[in-house]
């Protein structure tokens, strides 16, 4: 495991091939450093592993037949009309999955994944996708991550072992290696949500509706938020 001793050492040659800029900032470069599940377990694993099962992308032996992905999305779009206004997009089909969001593989992986997926995966494959649904809600809880986030690494262990397994070495990538690390980040910082991207996400969705037409889209910005500081709301 890489440590801030290591990192202040710059004991990597190839990683460190100039000063950090960084440097003077009395802070932990690797340990104060989360891995943001944003990108790591939604838009990265959870959206990796719908690609395997839809296609056509992967190993063969896992992926679903037509009228299999076929019942897949007729079950989200059924969810559909149930899903509060929490969430900031109802279920899509797998037809529209690559337009699909980081909310979207967030909202399957937490919440409707464990519903539509049962019957339609494999015994084995939907097994194995329950310790990453299972050791993610632990880590995304205030209440669970305190008690259990040893049990979601064992679990998230056991996931990118049996990943290898499952659906081959090919499959165990940057993404997906990195769930190892996610637990011990969550007991240093917080749960994902401390760290993740998400809070971002929304703050540049905020910014972009500002922005009325294509040229000087900074200075749109500037000159927007300048004047909403400049009212007083009683």
């Amino acid at each position: 495991l890489r440590t801030d001793e290591d990192f202040n050492m710059r004991t990597d040659e190839d990683h460190h091939v100039r000063e950090c800029p960084l440097d003077p900032l009395p802070i932990g470069f690797v340990s104060q450093f989360g891995l943001d599940y944003m990108h790591l377990v939604c838009m990265g694993s959870m959206r990796r592993f719908l690609m395997y099962w839809k296609g056509p992308v992967g190993p063969l032996h896992v992926r679903l037949a037509r009228k299999a992905v076929s019942d897949l999305s007729s079950r989200l779009i059924l969810l559909a009309a149930y899903v509060p206004v929490d969430f900031a997009r109802k279920p899509r089909t797998l037809d529209e999955l690559a337009r699909w969001k980081a909310t979207e593989f967030r909202q399957f992986l937490l919440y409707s994944g464990v519903l539509v997926l049962d019957g339609i995966l494999s015994e084995e494959l939907y097994e194995h996708f329950l310790l990453l649904f299972v050791a993610i809600r632990i880590l995304a809880s205030e209440k669970l991550a305190v008690h259990y986030a040893d049990y979601a690494n064992e679990l998230l262990i056991k996931f990118v072992t049996d990943t290898v397994v499952l659906y081959g070495k090919e499959s165990l990538v940057y993404n997906v290696h990195n769930l190892l690390h996610l637990a011990a980040d969550v007991k240093k910082i917080g749960v994902l949500d401390k760290f993740s991207a998400f809070i971002f996400e929304n703050k540049l969705g905020q910014l972009k509706k500002l922005v009325r037409k294509p040229q000087q889209p900074i200075q749109q910005v500037l000159k927007r938020l300048n004047e909403q500081a400049s009212f007083c709301f009683e």
